[in-house]
């Protein structure tokens, strides 16, 4: 169910090879997968040799296929470990794959998550633990957000945020 690549694949396309099967890595341009990592809140520098974390450090985030939202399509999970993300120094986002093929950021926060069931919609559900506090995740219509938070102010240069707490959180 699940495919990892390493970042550095996306910018080597020979190292993309077609894959068949419910584990297959999308098969991507290099140009596809600029747009795939932005949608991750990790854009690509300007010298196209690494992505970028939400500090501007230089990043080496994982990518895991999955579907999150049971349409049948490989969605990517990004995981990331830095300093960058303050006392968690982990971070995680999902970007989904539209029905036209591109992407879109539905979240990004800082810690770890878990899926813990799927909701009615088709969506997975999330246990999000950040700053040892743990809280569930679930898609509202536009992006994961802790039920019955207000969305928060966007920080750290990246647009639109998903929920509470402000510091920890923001939409990609």
């Amino acid at each position: 169910m699940y495919r990892r690549i390493p970042a550095i694949a996306l910018f080597f396309p020979a190292l993309l090879m077609s894959t068949t099967g419910a584990n297959a890595q999308p098969d991507m341009t290099e140009a596809e997968g600029r747009l795939l990592y932005a949608a991750g809140g990790f854009p690509i520098s300007e010298d196209g040799e690494s992505p970028l974390n939400r500090c501007g450090e230089q990043a080496s985030p994982r990518i895991t296929f999955v579907d999150v939202n049971s349409d049948r399509r490989q969605d990517a999970l990004f995981t990331d470990a830095d300093a960058c993300y303050g006392e968690d120094g982990r971070w995680f986002a999902m970007a989904v794959k539209e029905a036209d093929g591109s992407w879109r950021g539905v979240g990004g926060f800082a810690g770890t998550a878990q899926a813990v069931s799927v909701s009615p919609t088709g969506w997975m559900v999330l246990d999000w633990t950040s700053a040892a506090s743990t809280q569930r995740l679930e898609y509202d219509g536009s992006a994961y957000r802790v039920p019955g938070a207000a969305p928060a102010a966007a920080a750290a240069g990246i647009a639109g945020a998903v929920g509470a707490p402000a510091s920890q959180e923001e939409a990609i």
